[in-house]
């Protein structure tokens, strides 16, 4: 059923974006948005929303070629249209691309049952295991697995699986650049130009660098400890390995003993504990209305509710399986908007992750970064299924892009806050709730390699700037693998692996489009918002601020310009300095 649901999910969305095109090629319609959204006197007459889906909608029309000739505004559609069909390629391969590596089967087997479940005995020798390259394998192996030939067979091989992205992403680049260049594309994100993008990267990696270079060191003389002097470099094979043994061992935490308290169902009752206690609300279980809705067993539907009253739905569709998306999302199905003046239309939402399966021994058990994972996506959610829009083109995460990650950014801090943490976390077999100690040693160990793990973030957005910035890259050879092995080896202290190409994975290039910086400036407003608003003497689940919270953000979606929103929220302007000092800088 799945691929029959795949296809039609497909079609539709072709199907979708060929009539939105063509509706943004109504001259007609556009004139007469123009001719309003232009008159002073006749926007008074509307809502602050009103205008604001006026004047969105007009610049939509815009982006889509309406003020070009006739001839311009086809290629327009078309070069839209093909923008569509590599984007959906592009996601296709990366979902679907697979190969095995060979592995000895003593070092599988004391991986959890959803690892080992999916690797195949090899033919004639049962010391051998063939070790799929499934995202959710490869972070379990980079992790755990000590042999460091394994680890950097296995990434290797996951990162060079999917090359055949490499030219669907040099085409789409082509066509984004021509569409830009027909259009003129002007910016239109919070934070200006892509000089000042530039410059806000630039200025969060200089700060950055003094301590990332402390922790370089530190992973460096783990690596000779273990593997010998004679190494002089730590390669992305090492860093889950080395970085969680240098965790457990300075701040003696297991993320396996870890793991024991945190049964899925548990973190499941820990997303209704913010529900309830932040904002009144319930989260219920409902049934499908028909077998046609759940597009797979292990999906359920829960309904959330105030007083008995329906505000929106939400799917959790949470394990691995073929062909799946294989990261973790939020994907509005429908969105909220008013109906009329009583009525309203309730907004439908999927949270989408893979956690590992049940084993026969035991439940679904989460990593403590995979409950950090399930917190920002149902962060999403509540954005979406909270907002209370007239139109559902402003609906929920329907926001600026540089602003859209705020929420799902600040549910994080929940999952980091003991006070928080201890409602709901108890050991799947004794009950015991999880230790303070337990909590403080994984909270010290969050900022030990905060500051290698923000250049990643720095380097995804400097490489999603330059591929979808202005032609030709500037390197030689000029490819998109030369470009982040360019970036990889100038903004991190990691080395690009030659013959590698990760960037055909990650399908935040899709999504984002230069706009990838947007997630790690986002953690700044969210920063700022926890400590600000929820780390009083009430405590993190604090109603006061949880309404807060919901007034003064998530209600509006997307009809408020976020900076007001955040002014708002904070009462004055938002300030990087809570997140710097969180980075240690």
């Amino acid at each position: 059923m799945t691929r029959t649901f795949r296809q039609a999910a497909s079609d539709c969305f072709t199907d979708l974006s060929d009539f939105i095109q063509n509706l943004n090629a109504d001259v007609e319609l556009y004139r007469a948005l123009q001719t309003v959204t232009k008159d002073d006197a006749v926007m008074r007459t509307f809502s602050p929303e009103q205008r604001r889906m006026g004047v969105l909608l007009r610049k939509e029309f815009e982006r889509d070629g309406i003020h070009l000739p006739l001839t311009e505004r086809q290629r327009v559609i078309a070069l839209q249209n093909d923008i569509t069909q590599l984007s959906m390629q592009f996601q296709t391969t990366m979902y679907s691309a697979r190969d095995w590596v060979e592995v000895p089967a003593s070092l599988i087997r004391g991986l959890p049952h959803s690892i080992t479940s999916v690797c195949e005995p090899k033919w004639m020798n049962r010391d051998v295991v063939r070790v799929p390259t499934d995202p959710h394998v490869l972070n379990t192996v980079l992790k755990w697995v000590g042999d460091p030939t394994v680890r950097r067979n296995m990434y290797v091989a996951a990162n060079s699986c999917a090359k055949d992205n490499l030219p669907v992403l040099d085409e789409l680049r082509a066509k984004r650049h021509e569409l830009a260049q027909l259009l003129g594309f002007p910016t239109d994100r919070m934070i200006g130009s892509p000089e000042a993008v530039e410059g806000f990267i630039e200025d969060i990696a200089k700060q950055l660098m003094t301590k990332a270079k402390i922790e370089q060191q530190l992973l460096l003389d783990a690596k000779r400890r273990h593997e010998g002097r004679a190494c002089t470099e730590v390669y992305m094979w090492d860093l889950p390995y080395y970085m969680g043994m240098l965790k457990a061992q300075q701040h003696r935490i297991d993320s396996r003993v870890i793991s024991a308290y945190f049964p899925l169902e548990n973190c499941l009752k820990g997303l209704h504990l913010l529900c309830s206690s932040l904002f009144g609300l319930e989260l219920t279980q409902t049934p499908m209305a028909n077998a046609s809705e759940q597009w797979h067993e292990d999906v359920r539907k829960l309904a959330l509710t105030r007083d008995g009253e329906t505000l929106g739905y939400i799917y959790f569709d949470l394990y691995p399986r073929p062909n799946k998306y294989n990261h973790a999302a939020h994907f509005t199905i429908r969105c909220g908007k008013r109906l009329s003046q009583t009525t309203y239309q309730k907004p439908i939402v999927a949270l989408v992750c893979n956690f590992n399966k049940p084993a026969p021994d035991s439940p679904s058990l989460l990593t403590h970064a995979e409950v950090e994972t399930l917190f920002h996506e149902f962060g999403h959610a509540m954005h979406s299924l909270l907002s209370r829009t007239e139109f559902q083109h402003l609906s929920g995460t329907r926001a600026a892009l540089d602003f859209v990650e705020t929420p799902s950014h600040l549910f994080e801090y929940f999952a980091w806050d003991y006070r928080v943490v201890r409602e709901f976390t108890s050991h799947y077999k004794t009950g015991e709730p999880l230790p303070m100690a337990m909590m403080q040693g994984l909270r010290a160990s969050k900022g030990m390699f905060a500051a290698m793990d923000t250049q990643t973030q720095c380097l995804y957005s400097m490489l999603d700037l330059q591929l979808f910035g202005e032609q030709p890259l500037p390197c030689t050879p000029s490819t998109t693998t030369q470009m982040l092995h360019e970036l990889q080896n100038s903004s991190t202290l990691v080395p690009h692996v030659d013959g590698t190409c990760w960037h055909t994975r990650f399908g935040h290039l899709i999504g984002y489009g230069a706009g990838y910086y947007s997630y790690l400036y986002a953690r700044v407003f969210a920063a700022d918002i926890w400590h600000s608003c929820f780390l009083g003497q009430r405590g993190p689940l604090d109603r006061t601020a949880g309404e807060q919270l919901y007034e003064k953000l998530m209600v509006h979606g997307g009809a408020k310009d976020p900076n007001e929103l955040l002014v708002d929220m904070l009462g004055r302007s938002p300030s990087p300095k809570n997140y710097l000092h969180e980075l240690g800088v």
